[in-house]
């Protein structure tokens, strides 16, 4: 199947993709937190929505509100980094039912990284279920630095997922991330192109 991205710009699509979101994982991401930055889709070639993620650009942001006070307090990235200069990365899914070959794949963590390098943001502040074994393999590749894995710490009425990975990394080394992969998708561009050159002189012999 064939993707494609895009901002959500009305709050209908906006209220569809956190239904979605929270029908999938179970946590419901607030709107009000959302307002904050922005929301995009992805869309397979009949329009429909399946999947999509969300980019935060103004603080507080949900991945250190949960984190226990010692965290916040005494880890150097919060010390060191003004968060007015970090972006959260929040509401990342893909429709369980929904098959991504290897190019639908690279073209929606292309757009999740062209999208995040257009806020000018240095640092990149993810959080995520830390037993989702497919975040964890993700973020792994791109080069992340944990902050904490744990259990996440009460937040007033707010409720996220028992057990949290908090993480960073810089726009820079995202950027690399996704260059180490053009190999590959060259690769399968060109088998590709092989297949159908070649089927097309095996239908032109047989006529």
């Amino acid at each position: 199947m064939a993707i494609y991205v895009k901002e959500l710009k009305d709050s209908r699509s906006i209220e569809e993709y956190t239904d979605r979101f929270a029908r999938l994982v179970g946590v419901r991401i607030p709107l009000e937190y959302l307002r904050r930055g922005t929301v995009y889709g992805c869309y397979d070639t009949k329009g429909d929505l399946v999947g999509g993620y969300a980019l935060v650009t103004t603080p507080p942001y949900r991945g250190v509100v949960f984190l226990p006070d010692d965290v916040r307090k005494n880890h150097w990235f919060f010390r060191s980094v003004s968060l007015n200069n970090v972006l959260e990365v929040n509401g990342v899914w893909i429709e369980r039912n929904v098959r991504l070959s290897i190019m639908d794949c690279y073209t929606f963590w292309r757009e999740v990284i062209r999208s995040m390098g257009s806020t000018n943001k240095r640092y990149i502040l993810v959080w995520y279920n830390s037993l989702n074994k497919h975040l964890c393999r993700f973020y792994s590749r791109v080069m992340m630095e944990t902050i904490y894995t744990g259990r996440s710490a009460p937040n007033g009425s707010e409720t996220t997922h028992p057990e949290i990975c908090v993480a960073y990394t810089t726009r820079w080394k995202l950027y690399w991330s996704l260059v180490k992969y053009l190999p590959r998708v060259w690769q399968i561009r060109i088998t590709r192109l092989r297949r159908s050159l070649i089927s097309g002189q095996a239908a032109g012999q047989s006529r």
